[in-house]
């Protein structure tokens, strides 16, 4: 496996507050408090200071065969990657009117969702991973936000419910997930809804831009929100997922 490359735009270390520390599991490496300033937006969050160590230590017990593979949450969870900034800032430049309901999916430590309480949305952070869901929450009771909500989401069992908007980023390197993050997709947003996944310009996402394609209207924004037509390579492009086909 890669080793995970955290976004460090715009982040300031800082020593943990043990109030929060108190409230969270323990993870390898311990954690850290980052301070970030998103389009002119303080915000607080709470990450593993070594998301490396995070992985290793559970690839390591996969090996050991303390639990059949399948039973692992994923650990990539733990990395702060490096389009969860830009989709962060898009989705404080939305105009989405209050009490909009969003549901972010695969939400890590809970960057862009967070992004979407500023916003005034009801929002749920989802994952796979109970540890992540856990850290987003408590990264938006850290910034204010208690009454956000979490949900544990299997993107290929997704549950019967709705949402106007569905938030995502990095989630698109596996080409074998596509297939079931679409599908998840077509069953969670609402008729006139809206989905928005950032990606930091893989490879795989061009596979995804043209099975998107198959199911949604697609556009694609780059960082400064200008629209542009064929998906790149290594530069920061966000797509937006609309109902009504090609």
């Amino acid at each position: 496996m890669g080793r995970m490359i955290p976004s460090a735009r715009g982040l300031l270390q800082g020593s943990l507050r043990d109030s929060t520390q108190d409230r969270l599991f323990a993870v390898p490496g311990g954690w850290q408090d980052c301070r970030l300033e998103l389009c002119g937006v303080p915000l607080r969050l709470t990450i593993p200071a070594d998301p490396d160590r995070v992985l290793d230590a559970q690839v390591e017990a996969m090996h050991q065969g303390a639990l059949p593979d399948e039973a692992w949450p994923d650990p990539y969870w733990a990395a702060l990657w490096s389009a969860a900034t830009p989709t962060a800032e898009a989705v404080l430049r939305a105009t989405w009117p209050p009490g909009t309901r969003a549901l972010e999916l695969g939400c890590g430590a809970g960057l862009v969702g967070l992004a979407a309480l500023v916003r005034g949305c009801h929002v749920t952070f989802s994952d796979s991973a109970p540890q992540a869901t856990c850290l987003a929450l408590e990264n938006a009771r850290q910034n204010g936000f208690p009454e956000a909500q979490a949900q544990l989401i299997d993107w290929h069992d997704p549950p019967a419910a709705s949402y106007d908007v569905i938030l995502a980023s990095d989630v698109l390197y596996h080409c074998g997930s596509h297939g079931a993050i679409l599908r998840a997709i077509d069953r969670l947003l609402t008729p006139d809804g809206i989905c928005w996944i950032g990606d930091p310009g893989r490879y795989a996402a061009q596979a995804f831009h043209h099975a998107a394609a198959e199911r949604f209207r697609v556009a694609l924004r780059d960082r400064a929100g200008q629209e542009f037509g064929v998906p790149s390579v290594g530069e920061f492009q966000l797509f937006v997922l609309r109902r009504g086909g090609r």
